[in-house]
Protein backbone atom coordinates (compact mmCIF):
# COMPACT_ATOMS: atom_id res chain seq x y z
CA UNK A 1 0.00 0.00 0.00
CA UNK A 2 1.16 2.97 -1.04
CA UNK A 3 0.24 6.59 0.44
CA UNK A 4 0.24 10.20 -0.18
CA UNK A 5 -0.74 12.91 1.95
CA UNK A 6 -0.43 16.47 0.85
CA UNK A 7 -2.03 19.96 0.46
CA UNK A 8 -2.14 20.29 4.25
CA UNK A 9 -3.17 24.57 5.26
CA UNK A 10 -3.02 24.91 8.66
CA UNK A 11 -4.34 28.08 10.44
CA UNK A 12 -3.64 28.88 14.69
CA UNK A 13 -5.13 31.63 16.40
CA UNK A 14 -5.10 32.51 20.02
CA UNK A 15 -8.59 32.83 20.25
CA UNK A 16 -8.02 34.73 23.81
CA UNK A 17 -5.98 37.22 22.28
CA UNK A 18 -7.13 38.09 19.02
CA UNK A 19 -5.69 41.46 17.98
CA UNK A 20 -2.66 41.00 19.88
CA UNK A 21 0.36 41.36 17.44
CA UNK A 22 3.29 42.63 19.29
CA UNK A 23 4.24 40.84 22.79
CA UNK A 24 7.13 41.23 24.40
CA UNK A 25 7.20 37.50 26.74
CA UNK A 26 8.45 38.64 30.17
CA UNK A 27 10.29 36.38 32.36
CA UNK A 28 9.13 33.39 34.03
CA UNK A 29 6.46 34.38 36.80
CA UNK A 30 4.36 32.28 39.52
CA UNK A 31 1.42 31.28 37.58
CA UNK A 32 0.16 29.20 40.04
CA UNK A 33 -2.33 30.62 40.80
CA UNK A 34 -4.13 31.39 37.48
CA UNK A 35 -6.91 29.21 36.17
CA UNK A 36 -9.65 29.10 33.85
CA UNK A 37 -11.64 31.40 35.39
CA UNK A 38 -8.95 33.58 36.44
CA UNK A 39 -6.67 33.78 33.24
CA UNK A 40 -2.83 34.31 32.58
CA UNK A 41 -2.55 38.09 32.03
CA UNK A 42 -1.52 38.81 28.83
CA UNK A 43 2.09 40.48 29.74
CA UNK A 44 2.76 37.33 31.33
CA UNK A 45 1.83 34.56 28.82
CA UNK A 46 4.32 31.98 27.24
CA UNK A 47 5.22 32.07 23.76
CA UNK A 48 3.19 30.03 21.62
CA UNK A 49 3.59 26.43 20.71
CA UNK A 50 1.87 24.54 18.40
CA UNK A 51 0.55 20.94 18.15
CA UNK A 52 0.06 21.07 14.60
CA UNK A 53 0.31 20.38 11.51
CA UNK A 54 3.14 17.72 12.40
CA UNK A 55 2.03 14.28 13.48
CA UNK A 56 4.47 14.91 16.63
CA UNK A 57 2.31 16.43 19.20
CA UNK A 58 3.99 18.84 21.48
CA UNK A 59 4.39 18.81 25.55
CA UNK A 60 3.73 22.60 26.62
CA UNK A 61 0.22 23.68 26.94
CA UNK A 62 -1.64 26.57 26.43
CA UNK A 63 -2.06 29.62 29.27
CA UNK A 64 -4.43 28.97 31.98
CA UNK A 65 -7.88 30.62 30.91
CA UNK A 66 -6.74 31.03 27.30
CA UNK A 67 -7.84 29.29 24.38
CA UNK A 68 -5.89 28.81 21.27
CA UNK A 69 -7.69 26.98 17.52
CA UNK A 70 -5.48 24.77 15.81
CA UNK A 71 -6.95 24.17 12.42
CA UNK A 72 -6.09 22.68 8.91
CA UNK A 73 -8.06 24.61 6.36
CA UNK A 74 -7.71 22.18 3.74
CA UNK A 75 -5.98 18.32 4.11
CA UNK A 76 -6.54 15.62 1.80
CA UNK A 77 -5.28 11.97 1.52
CA UNK A 78 -4.73 9.04 -1.48
CA UNK A 79 -4.05 5.41 0.00
CA UNK A 80 -3.50 2.79 -2.82
CA UNK A 81 -4.16 -0.70 -2.87
CA UNK A 82 -2.27 -1.98 -6.04
CA UNK A 83 -3.02 -5.69 -5.37
CA UNK A 84 -7.03 -5.01 -4.87
CA UNK A 85 -7.14 -2.04 -7.60
CA UNK A 86 -8.57 -0.03 -4.52
CA UNK A 87 -7.72 3.81 -4.17
CA UNK A 88 -9.01 5.83 -1.37
CA UNK A 89 -9.42 9.70 -1.36
CA UNK A 90 -10.14 11.59 1.90
CA UNK A 91 -10.39 14.92 2.02
CA UNK A 92 -11.27 17.00 5.41
CA UNK A 93 -12.21 21.13 5.18
CA UNK A 94 -11.77 23.02 8.56
CA UNK A 95 -10.82 20.17 11.08
CA UNK A 96 -9.68 21.89 14.18
CA UNK A 97 -7.95 21.14 17.61
CA UNK A 98 -9.33 23.52 20.32
CA UNK A 99 -6.99 24.08 23.17
CA UNK A 100 -8.01 25.64 26.87
CA UNK A 101 -5.80 25.83 29.12
CA UNK A 102 -7.03 25.18 32.70
CA UNK A 103 -4.30 25.84 35.14
CA UNK A 104 -0.53 26.45 34.50
CA UNK A 105 0.21 23.39 33.45
CA UNK A 106 -2.65 21.50 31.86
CA UNK A 107 -4.88 22.19 29.23
CA UNK A 108 -8.23 20.46 27.23
CA UNK A 109 -8.38 19.63 23.92
CA UNK A 110 -11.30 19.34 21.41
CA UNK A 111 -10.62 17.79 17.82
CA UNK A 112 -13.18 17.65 15.67
CA UNK A 113 -13.92 17.08 11.83
CA UNK A 114 -16.97 19.32 10.64
CA UNK A 115 -16.77 18.01 6.76
CA UNK A 116 -15.25 14.90 5.46
CA UNK A 117 -15.51 13.36 2.00
CA UNK A 118 -14.18 10.07 0.87
CA UNK A 119 -14.24 8.16 -2.29
CA UNK A 120 -13.13 4.97 -2.66
CA UNK A 121 -12.65 3.56 -6.37
CA UNK A 122 -12.67 -0.50 -7.42
CA UNK A 123 -12.33 -1.56 -10.52
CA UNK A 124 -13.84 1.92 -12.44
CA UNK A 125 -16.46 2.24 -10.28
CA UNK A 126 -16.61 5.06 -7.19
CA UNK A 127 -18.59 5.34 -4.09
CA UNK A 128 -18.55 8.89 -2.26
CA UNK A 129 -19.55 9.64 1.57
CA UNK A 130 -19.47 12.99 2.94
CA UNK A 131 -20.44 14.20 6.34
CA UNK A 132 -18.87 15.23 9.96
CA UNK A 133 -15.81 12.86 11.51
CA UNK A 134 -15.40 11.56 15.05
CA UNK A 135 -14.63 13.64 18.04
CA UNK A 136 -11.55 13.29 20.01
CA UNK A 137 -11.14 14.65 23.77
CA UNK A 138 -7.90 15.02 25.01
CA UNK A 139 -5.98 16.37 28.57
CA UNK A 140 -2.46 17.34 28.07
CA UNK A 141 -0.41 17.52 31.55
CA UNK A 142 3.15 19.12 31.57
CA UNK A 143 5.83 18.42 33.45
CA UNK A 144 8.27 20.16 32.47
CA UNK A 145 9.67 22.69 30.24
CA UNK A 146 6.45 25.07 30.00
CA UNK A 147 8.09 28.11 30.93
CA UNK A 148 11.40 27.26 28.71
CA UNK A 149 14.46 25.61 29.17
CA UNK A 150 16.35 22.79 27.44
CA UNK A 151 13.80 19.46 28.12
CA UNK A 152 9.86 19.93 27.58
CA UNK A 153 7.80 16.42 28.58
CA UNK A 154 4.15 15.89 28.94
CA UNK A 155 1.56 13.12 29.09
CA UNK A 156 -1.62 13.91 27.09
CA UNK A 157 -4.52 10.79 27.66
CA UNK A 158 -7.09 10.84 25.07
CA UNK A 159 -10.69 9.23 23.96
CA UNK A 160 -12.27 9.09 20.67
CA UNK A 161 -16.11 9.20 20.68
CA UNK A 162 -17.70 8.02 17.61
CA UNK A 163 -19.72 11.27 16.46
CA UNK A 164 -18.72 10.15 12.24
CA UNK A 165 -21.91 9.58 10.04
CA UNK A 166 -22.24 6.21 8.28
CA UNK A 167 -19.12 4.86 6.31
CA UNK A 168 -17.19 7.48 7.98
CA UNK A 169 -15.98 6.18 11.01
CA UNK A 170 -16.07 3.05 13.11
CA UNK A 171 -18.98 3.90 15.39
CA UNK A 172 -16.49 2.51 18.06
CA UNK A 173 -15.13 4.82 21.37
CA UNK A 174 -11.19 4.09 21.24
CA UNK A 175 -8.50 5.84 23.04
CA UNK A 176 -4.87 6.10 23.92
CA UNK A 177 -2.02 7.73 25.60
CA UNK A 178 0.57 10.04 24.05
CA UNK A 179 4.20 11.19 25.91
CA UNK A 180 5.95 14.07 23.68
CA UNK A 181 9.38 14.79 24.88
CA UNK A 182 10.61 18.58 23.07
CA UNK A 183 14.09 19.41 23.28
CA UNK A 184 16.37 22.40 22.35
CA UNK A 185 19.34 21.49 20.34
CA UNK A 186 22.24 23.91 19.85
CA UNK A 187 22.43 26.13 16.42
CA UNK A 188 19.21 26.99 16.97
CA UNK A 189 17.71 23.83 15.91
CA UNK A 190 14.62 22.01 17.70
CA UNK A 191 13.81 18.21 18.06
CA UNK A 192 9.88 16.71 19.16
CA UNK A 193 9.89 13.35 19.60
CA UNK A 194 6.41 11.30 20.64
CA UNK A 195 4.83 8.18 21.52
CA UNK A 196 1.33 7.31 21.32
CA UNK A 197 -0.09 3.75 22.42
CA UNK A 198 -3.42 3.64 21.13
CA UNK A 199 -6.35 0.98 22.00
CA UNK A 200 -8.61 0.63 18.92
CA UNK A 201 -11.02 -1.54 17.46
CA UNK A 202 -10.83 -4.64 15.21
CA UNK A 203 -11.52 -3.99 11.24
CA UNK A 204 -12.73 -7.67 10.89
CA UNK A 205 -14.24 -8.16 14.58
CA UNK A 206 -15.29 -7.08 17.92
CA UNK A 207 -12.00 -7.36 19.68
CA UNK A 208 -9.89 -4.56 20.14
CA UNK A 209 -6.02 -4.04 19.29
CA UNK A 210 -2.90 -2.12 20.11
CA UNK A 211 -0.88 0.12 18.20
CA UNK A 212 2.17 2.05 18.99
CA UNK A 213 2.87 5.20 16.71
CA UNK A 214 6.42 6.59 17.49
CA UNK A 215 7.69 10.06 15.57
CA UNK A 216 10.62 12.21 15.18
CA UNK A 217 10.59 16.00 13.99
CA UNK A 218 13.07 18.72 13.37
CA UNK A 219 12.66 22.28 13.27
CA UNK A 220 14.45 25.47 12.24
CA UNK A 221 13.92 29.23 10.94
CA UNK A 222 14.94 29.47 7.28
CA UNK A 223 15.16 33.38 7.24
CA UNK A 224 12.96 35.92 9.08
CA UNK A 225 9.65 34.47 9.97
CA UNK A 226 9.81 31.24 7.59
CA UNK A 227 10.88 28.52 9.16
CA UNK A 228 10.89 24.42 8.30
CA UNK A 229 10.80 20.96 9.39
CA UNK A 230 11.29 17.20 8.38
CA UNK A 231 9.17 14.85 10.56
CA UNK A 232 9.15 10.38 10.36
CA UNK A 233 6.02 8.81 11.44
CA UNK A 234 5.90 5.00 12.15
CA UNK A 235 2.55 3.03 12.93
CA UNK A 236 3.01 -1.13 14.48
CA UNK A 237 0.07 -2.82 14.98
CA UNK A 238 -0.80 -5.81 16.48
CA UNK A 239 -3.80 -6.84 14.42
CA UNK A 240 -3.71 -9.70 12.85
CA UNK A 241 -2.25 -9.16 9.05
CA UNK A 242 -1.96 -5.26 10.16
CA UNK A 243 1.29 -3.81 7.82
CA UNK A 244 3.94 -1.35 9.49
CA UNK A 245 3.59 2.12 8.26
CA UNK A 246 6.10 4.97 7.45
CA UNK A 247 5.71 8.57 6.20
CA UNK A 248 8.23 11.28 5.76
CA UNK A 249 6.89 14.56 6.23
CA UNK A 250 8.55 17.90 5.07
CA UNK A 251 6.53 21.32 6.11
CA UNK A 252 6.68 25.19 6.13
CA UNK A 253 5.51 27.58 9.21
CA UNK A 254 4.94 31.08 8.82
CA UNK A 255 4.56 33.56 11.60
CA UNK A 256 3.48 37.21 11.08
CA UNK A 257 2.79 38.00 14.60
CA UNK A 258 4.06 36.49 18.01
CA UNK A 259 0.06 35.22 18.14
CA UNK A 260 -0.33 33.92 14.96
CA UNK A 261 1.00 30.98 12.41
CA UNK A 262 0.17 29.33 9.23
CA UNK A 263 1.65 26.26 8.14
CA UNK A 264 1.44 23.63 4.69
CA UNK A 265 2.91 20.21 5.22
CA UNK A 266 3.35 17.30 2.75
CA UNK A 267 3.57 13.73 3.44
CA UNK A 268 4.71 10.79 1.20
CA UNK A 269 4.68 6.97 2.90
Amino acid sequence: MSKTLGSIFTLVLPLATLGVTDLSFAEPVDKSSYTLFNPTPVEHLREMSTDRPDATEGATTVDAGHYQIEMDLYNTSIDEMKSEDIKTRETAIGSFNLRMGLTQSTELNIIFDPHLEQKVETAGESDTNTGIGDTTIRYKINFMGNEGGPISLGLIPFVKIPTADDDLGNDEYEGGLVIPIGLELPNGFELGMMAQFNYLKNEANKKYHTQLDTSMVLGHDIAGDLGGYIELFSASSTEEDAAWEATANIGFTYEPTHRHLVFTSFEVG
